[in-house]
């Protein structure tokens, strides 16, 4: 399994005396881009810095104990040294909580500490593995389940993905049949008796839900737009989904019934010449979630129901975030971005505010879905060497 490697930058600024019996406390000891409450994953790099005074090694500590140690390079005013910390993965996939430090010591035996840093450690799990291409994870209502699609049993792995569900370890992975050859951005009906998802088989791009039981389909979309990202909502009645059919991508809510069954006519929510697609329900049923390009790079927007209010939640990047989801109580959403130079999954509160990176890894991590019970979350990633469904699970926030 390939990491990317997490570098913290351990500035230590220690001015140390002339003689090891008259040493001068340091005037600056901190840690440049490791803050208190940060999370890392996989192998992690860690830089120290250490400038002046009497000491003769640097060494990283974490939970007071020497991961490794460097000597002093006397040829560098400041000296620079490369640690390597690999989190050890001893309970089971959970967060593990660790300190850590960096400590310069003297010859004779004065010693100077960074200021400790709390930190998380994740470990992502791989809950597919196979030849095919595994993306677009969604949790079932009660958290037992997830539903994606794959091409992995498809002889063209572009026209054929099929949907398939597991359980939330990975096991008894199962394909869903309907009447249809290609499904995208599949979804559970709130009483997980259907699925929405979208398809080209008409000739171009349209909406269907179809029965588990049955795999009869019924097409809830009919237009020469296209018609892409379908979700119910909280209470069933109502189907979310972007879609081309006026110009450019905008919001849209169609009526239906328990069975999936559209009961009216599409109504559009969202109204301007950018892109607006990806709509996810809030879970009181009152709000949407969205990516948009109109601020410029895609960001993360919502839009109030009764209101109409549309609020922008991500900004301040030249590049950009997607496919959001929310935390099941509303107050957190997941997110993928490029902001770290490949794309990561990211947090951040629902009104808006700083963003917490989850994923680390020099692969592509994406289309992140949160568990019902707030303590995982589900997301396609390549990190293996193709396209499968990874799990991650994340402390309380």
């Amino acid at each position: 399994m390939s990491f990317k490697l997490f570098f913290i930058m351990v500035q230590i600024s220690l001015i140390l005396g002339c003689s090891d019996g008259n040493p001068v406390k340091p005037t600056e000891v901190f840690l440049a881009s490791l803050s208190g409450g940060d999370w890392v994953e996989g192998p992690t790099s860690i830089s120290v810095s250490a400038a002046g005074g009497n000491y003769t090694y640097v060494e990283l500590k974490v939970d007071g104990q020497t991961i490794q140690t460097e000597f002093k390079d006397d040829t560098q005013e400041i000296a620079t040294y490369t640690f390597f910390w690999q989190p050890a993965n001893a309970n089971q996939w959970r967060p593990v909580n660790y300190v850590v430090e960096a400590e310069a010591f003297g010859s004779s035996g004065s010693s100077w500490k960074s200021a400790p840093v709390a930190v998380t450690a994740l470990f992502p799990r791989q809950l597919t593995d196979n030849l095919g291409v595994d993306i677009q994870p969604e949790w079932s209502k009660d958290g037992t389940k997830i539903i994606f699609k794959s091409n992995r049993l498809s002889p063209d792995p572009v026209q054929s993905f099929k949907i398939y569900t597991m359980n939330a370890d990975g096991t008894q992975q199962e394909q869903i049949f309907t009447d249809k050859n290609y499904h995208g951005y599949p979804d559970w009906s709130p009483d997980e008796t259907h699925v929405i998802f979208n398809s080209f088989d008409p000739g171009n791009n349209e909406l269907f839900t179809a029965s588990i039981a049955t795999g009869q389909s019924s097409q809830i979309t009919t237009d020469s737009g296209f018609d892409d990202s379908g979700r119910w909502s909280p209470d069933g009645t109502q189907i979310a989904f972007f879609s081309t059919r006026t110009g450019g991508s905008e919001l849209y809510l169609l009526p239906v019934n328990n069975s999936g069954v559209r009961t009216g006519f599409p109504t559009r929510i969202t109204r301007n010449s950018n892109r607006d697609e990806q709509p996810r329900w809030s879970p009181d049923g009152q709000t949407l979630l969205y990516e948009s390009d109109r601020s410029g790079p895609i960001n993360i927007w919502m839009i109030d129901l009764a209101t109409k209010m549309e609020t922008q939640i991500t900004v301040g990047t030249s590049v950009d975030d997607g496919y959001p989801n929310w935390s099941p109580d509303g107050t957190f959403l997941v997110f993928d971005s490029k902001r770290s130079e490949n794309r990561d999954l990211y947090l951040c509160p629902s009104s808006g505010g700083e963003e917490k990176r989850v994923t680390f890894n020099p692969s592509y991590d994406d289309h992140g879905s949160w568990s019902p019970d707030g303590t995982k979350i589900a997301f396609g990633s390549n990190r293996a060497g193709n396209m499968d469904i990874w799990v991650v699970e994340i402390p309380s926030i």
